[in-house]
């Protein structure tokens, strides 16, 4: 996903989240020190836990592209504009055997069910997408950068560069804003 925020909300916001209860959710979010944290609980055990351990204030008011994968053995991967490292992390893994199958709903820009109108997320998110791949080794440094394409979002369900392994995989994608009528070049 990409996101923007409007600035440091000194809270927790949640820019992505498949919440069923506390015990058993998967999210991305800027915890209370802005930082990017990337998690996945499932019988009330944290599969795994990504947090990078410096603030993205340097990257205030730019989009940002994050991606977490991760798979059932506990094997997980987070990247920040095409890095593993830019931002650090700390990795946590847990329960490597658990199920994450959830009767949660995904959530885009808001933690859960709407519970409290002060959990949206404060700013602006983008080309959300999901994929189901059964060998995370096949996910490397060259796919993410080809998915960070200098900062350029490209349409996910066409192959490119690097990128090319994927397409026949992505079982979720959301653009944000690329409809028919949100050219303005064209009116």
């Amino acid at each position: 996903l990409w996101f923007k925020a409007d600035g440091d909300s000194g809270q927790t916001d949640v820019i992505f989240s498949k919440f069923e209860d506390t015990s058993n959710q998967i999210f991305i979010k800027l915890n209370t020190d802005n930082k990017i944290v990337c998690a996945a609980i499932g019988g009330g055990e944290t599969v795994i836990h990504h947090a990078g351990s410096t603030e993205i204030d340097a990257l205030a008011g730019t989009w940002i592209n994050v991606i977490f994968v991760s798979d059932r053995n506990g094997d997980s991967k987070f990247y920040v504009n095409k890095s593993t490292g830019t931002y650090g992390r700390s990795v946590t893994s847990g329960a490597t055997t658990q199920n994450l199958d959830s009767t949660g709903i995904m959530m885009i820009g808001q933690r859960d069910n709407l519970a409290s109108s002060n959990q949206y997320f404060p700013g602006k998110v983008d080309e959300v997408a999901i994929w189901q791949h059964a060998d995370l080794s096949d996910f490397d440094d060259l796919a993410a950068a080809a998915i960070y394409n200098d900062g350029k979002p490209f349409d996910l369900r066409h192959d490119r560069g690097n990128y090319d392994a994927f397409t026949g995989k992505l079982v979720g994608y959301w653009r944000m804003g690329n409809g028919a009528f949100d050219d303005k070049a064209g009116g």
